[in-house]
């Protein structure tokens, strides 16, 4: 027999493999279900009763589905009603109303062959008549609890798996589109930027791209203000663009959604562990393992790929031990696409010689530039050159069109003369990413719906979910502004070219 692992929950608050319900009234409209299952042969599912709870009413059982928390939505289950007297039900419909329980006694709802068993403490109390086929499979943990503070406790199952390996356990969290913060591993400090104002923050580089996962943190101190949770995108650092979030305020928790407050949650002391965790279609916001609240039947297709996504609020303020569950996956690795030499049209203000562009004429404007014969029709591509001299202000990056030499470049990497790089979209500057060297490969990349911006192959800065064929086509584009400014053996890499080229500047 192993623990079951509870999942769905609606209603109730678990420790380990024991259910309470904590809100919702009296009715049948508090419950969980497992997250291992049976996927076919014998196996069962087993509870103790409390001490002294005879006077609640509760069900246990099995299912192939749970469409809500209610009792008659379980295909095979033992009712315990208050005066400890002990039924079964199927599918809603009593079969047997004779039984009674008490304290410690386990009952169980077992599968043996083609049959349903229903037993208390190893004995057979009733066999459903219904005959068992693979259509049955497969099987969960299927419960729902109708009085206030009513348990189900020490639940366990034989026979079941677990879809998520326990090996899959925890990673540390790494980070990109940093702003305004500073990073150690998988910690995170607000720096730099107006104090007492969310505009600081980062994302994960790894993304949960369906199924459940989760990220937490341990709480260190109660200094300040910070939120953390899931978000599919990540348009700035302001905790409205976090999806599914924590707030810890100074003195609480607090459960929030698209920068809503959706409940006050418990206070919280220094040590305290949280979580944001997406089970099913659930999310749910946990203080040391315990849900303090739940948002139901919220995930769905697209909802993902979720990233870990982070805002926070006064100077100093801190994210630190971050961790996620190991279903989250590492954003993709450079790609490797047909790849040659761009070549140059609307030539303005600058020279080119074989590889390299250099703006010889002009004002110390964006009035030099340049736009690739090759276009992208479709489909991932990159954009990328290595850095071979000069702090001069130049751009380059991939547009749709070409209106005007400028920083309107669609997604494009501003090289600036303080020697930092800059990501501008569509003529808005989006973050700063820290300082560039000679012989740095600098790359944009668009990989399915998202652009990655990458240095020397690793993802400093990442805009997800902003691709569709309505971005295409695609041109690399080049601006500079300050005479002498040069670009060097720029490449152009797609699944439309013809044939491959070395990566020779």
């Amino acid at each position: 027999m192993i623990p079951v692992i509870w999942k769905n929950t609606v209603n109730v608050s678990f420790i380990d493999n024991s259910l309470t319900k904590i809100s919702g009234g009296s009715g049948w409209n508090a419950g969980a279900i497992s997250r291992q299952m049976l996927h076919e042969g014998d196996g069962y599912v087993e509870t103790t009763i409390a001490n002294s709870e005879t006077e609640t009413n509760r069900f246990i059982g099995l299912s192939k589905t749970s469409p809500d928390a209610g009792r008659d939505s379980i295909e095979f289950g033992i009712y315990l009603l208050d005066g400890s007297r002990l039924w079964v039900m199927e599918s809603g419909v009593t079969v047997y109303n004779s039984g009674t329980y008490t304290s410690n006694d386990v009952v169980r709802v077992e599968v043996a062959g083609t049959s349903v068993l229903y037993k208390k403490n190893g004995i057979t109390l009733y066999t459903s008549s219904v005959i068992l086929s693979e259509n049955n499979y497969p099987l969960l943990v299927d419960t729902s609890i109708h009085s206030d503070t009513g348990t189900l406790i020490d639940v366990m199952v034989k026979g079941f798996e677990d879809p998520i390996p326990e090996t899959l356990s925890i990673k540390p969290v790494k980070w990109i589109n940093q702003v305004n913060v500073s990073s150690s591993e998988n910690e995170l400090q607000k720096t730099s930027g107006t104090t007492q104002v969310w505009n600081s923050g980062a994302v994960s580089s790894q993304i949960l791209i369906s199924g459940d996962g989760y990220v937490e943190t341990k709480l260190e101190d109660k200094n300040s203000n910070r939120m953390i949770g899931l978000s599919k995108g990540d348009t700035d650092q302001h905790h409205d663009d976090i999806d599914f979030a924590i707030y810890v305020h100074t003195t609480r928790l607090y459960a929030y959604k698209n920068g809503t407050s959706l409940f006050t949650g418990p206070d919280y002391v220094i040590n305290d562990i949280i979580r944001l965790e997406v089970s099913g279609s659930d999310v749910l916001y946990k203080q040391n393992g315990i849900p303090f609240y739940t948002l139901n039947n919220t995930i769905d297709i697209d909802s993902y790929p979720l990233l870990v996504d982070t805002s926070l609020f006064e100077s100093n303020a801190v994210l630190k031990n971050v961790i996620v569950s190991s279903s989250f996956k590492e954003t993709p690795s450079p790609l490797y696409l047909k790849n040659k030499f761009v070549r140059w049209s609307n030539v303005s203000n600058i020279c080119v010689e074989g590889q390299r562009l250099e703006k010889i004429a002009g004002l110390n404007a964006w009035d030099a530039g340049a736009i690739s014969v090759q276009s992208v029709p479709q489909g991932n591509c990159y954009v990328e050159t290595k850095l071979t001299d000069n702090y001069k202000d130049r751009m380059f990056g991939f547009n749709k069109g070409n209106p005007g030499y400028g920083t309107d470049i669609d997604f494009a990497v501003s090289l600036h003369s303080d020697g930092t790089f800059r990501v501008y979209e569509s003529g808005i500057e989006i973050n700063t990413f820290g300082h560039y060297y000679t012989g740095d490969i600098v790359r944009i990349e668009i990989n399915e719906d998202s652009v990655f911006y990458r240095v020397n192959g690793e993802i400093r800065f990442a805009h997800f979910n902003v691709i569709d064929s309505s971005s295409y086509p695609l041109m690399v584009d080049v601006s500079m502004k300050e005479i002498g400014a040069t670009l060097h053996g720029v490449h152009i890499g797609s699944e439309a070219l013809s044939r491959p080229q070395a990566l020779i500047y």
